[in-house]
């Protein structure tokens, strides 16, 4: 009886003891749930304080790009200019932008000189050279003078010039190689245009009016006008005198003129004026034609403005 008593005791006290690790297990489990669920909560309050701070300097990013549009300032230069001063950026513009962009094209002006091809640098080139390089001083200073070689170079395969008049021209078009070519056309034609002006009776010299003065004063002979429309001339020659007589704005406007009036829409029969004036207006060929194939909604004629 003594051993049952025993026995049963013992099986008693083993299990209560597995009653109580059952009961720690449970414990141990809760606890590392209640753990669990307090970290979520806690990387959920963080990640929506990083939510709300990212939304709130999204919001002051774009106060501080609408701010430096009212000022003329690029959102590239806004950019730059928050690592230098992150809360008041178009004020860090406004008091050391100048400063940096002139900088760059002073140092980019004494390393070519260095290297003997002297180059001059607008503010414009130097500003968008330093922007594309997120204000390396270093990488705008090199970047700039190659992107003038390069211009130089385009330039330089549509019309030939001196070294020193191309870079003058580009300088003077903020590095816009098209415009540059423009402004070269101007200056070789200058002479002629001025001699003819002067013939009739108008000086270059006299007043900022005086192409306007010219172009509608002076009558255009017919024997130009014929040797304009004559298709069997040399269209080169027929280009030139359409730019002296005129007086377009470059070669290129010129040889728009000729191209219209050569071209099969010409059985329209608009003018020589009248196509003209529309490459004057509106410069490239296919806008120009547009412009001469309008009709008046009323009186249905063609072109009637001009």
């Amino acid at each position: 009886g003594r051993m049952d008593r025993f026995q049963s005791s013992e099986s008693y006290e083993k299990e209560k003891e597995k009653a109580r690790e059952a009961h720690e297990r449970k414990k141990l489990k809760e606890e590392e749930e209640a753990k669990r669920r307090e970290e979520e909560r806690r990387k959920g309050e963080e990640q929506f304080r990083k939510r709300q701070m990212v939304r709130q300097g999204d919001i002051r990013f774009f106060e501080h790009l609408k701010k430096g549009e009212k000022s003329g300032y690029l959102p590239e230069e806004v950019e730059i200019a928050l690592k230098e001063d992150p809360a008041n950026p178009v004020d860090w513009l406004e008091t050391n932008w100048d400063g940096w962009v002139n900088s760059v094209a002073d140092l980019a002006h004494r390393e070519s000189t260095k290297a003997k091809k002297p180059l001059q640098f607008s503010w414009v080139e130097a500003r968008d050279c330093l922007v594309e390089c997120r204000g390396d001083f270093e990488a705008a200073t090199v970047q700039v003078g190659q992107v003038k070689l390069a211009q130089i170079a385009k330039v330089c395969k549509e019309i030939e010039f001196d070294y020193e008049p191309v870079c003058e021209a580009l300088t003077k078009s903020d590095g816009d190689a098209a415009q540059a070519v423009i402004y070269l056309q101007k200056m070789q034609f200058r002479e002629y245009i001025d001699r003819i002006w002067t013939e009739d009776g108008f000086s270059s010299d006299d007043d900022e009016d005086t192409e306007d003065a010219f172009k509608s004063r002076r009558k255009i002979p017919t024997s130009v006008k014929r040797l304009v429309e004559n298709q069997t001339i040399d269209v080169e020659r027929r280009v030139r005198v359409v730019h002296a007589e005129y007086g377009m704005e470059s070669y290129g406007r010129a040889c728009v003129v000729i191209k219209l009036l050569d071209s099969e829409e010409r059985e329209d029969g608009f003018t020589i004026q009248q196509a003209v004036k529309a490459v004057r207006d509106h410069g490239y060929f296919e806008d120009a034609l547009r412009r001469l194939r309008q009709k008046c909604p009323i009186c249905e004629m063609v072109y009637p403005e001009l």
